[in-house]
């Protein structure tokens, strides 16, 4: 079992190399700071049609929301991909039905099925510490991107901020964003 710290480190060494945070990935090859490999549900591969969607969300999504997360944190920061693509039997773990991490032909209801819209929770780390930021700053991250999403700087889709109350040192689970790209903008409480 790696520590948090430990993971961090990792990441932030690869990073800094121009390295994708999972060896073996290309830094990159979907965005400047995102690989493909980032989004891979446990090992498995993509669905074949969501990788062109997952490109989009890395570039026009997560890209930004890097640059936002960095404004709230004052320094640099690095983005973990903490879940990308899920498959129905990994989402069962409390995912939702429709969940925008499923590949849409898995989702149930056919009006989320007919959506290619992709999803990835991301934590935002400092570079200076590699220590998550906390869970307020990352529900700032996800108001500033929603923000952006109702202005059309960002293309429109779900975000929501996870363990908000979280702060350094806190037994509780560590903070995330959730990010999509369903084409309406779209939040709910956490």
């Amino acid at each position: 079992i790696v520590s948090g710290a430990a993971l961090a480190a990792w990441i932030y060494y690869r990073r800094k190399q121009g390295l994708s945070a999972i060896p073996g990935g290309i830094m990159g090859d979907f965005s400047q700071h995102f690989s493909e490999r980032e989004f891979l549900s446990r090992g498995r591969p993509l669905a074949g049609d969501t990788a062109a969607s997952y490109r989009r969300l890395a570039a026009e999504t997560l890209e930004p929301a890097r640059s936002i997360a960095a404004g709230v944190a004052g320094e640099d920061v690095f983005a973990l991909v903490v879940s990308g693509q899920r498959w129905s039997d990994q989402n069962a773990e409390g995912g939702k039905a429709n969940s925008f991490h499923l590949p849409p032909a898995e989702r149930p209801d056919l009006r989320f099925r007919e959506n290619a819209g992709v999803a990835a929770d991301v934590q935002f780390r400092r570079s200076s510490t590699r220590a998550p930021l906390t869970g307020e700053e990352h529900a700032q991250i996800a108001e500033r991107v929603r923000a952006s999403m109702r202005a059309g700087t960002i293309p429109p889709g779900g975000v929501a901020a996870y363990h908000r109350s979280w702060v350094p040192g806190a037994p509780t689970k560590t903070p995330f964003v959730h990010l999509d790209n369903r084409g309406v903008v779209i939040t709910w409480e956490t």
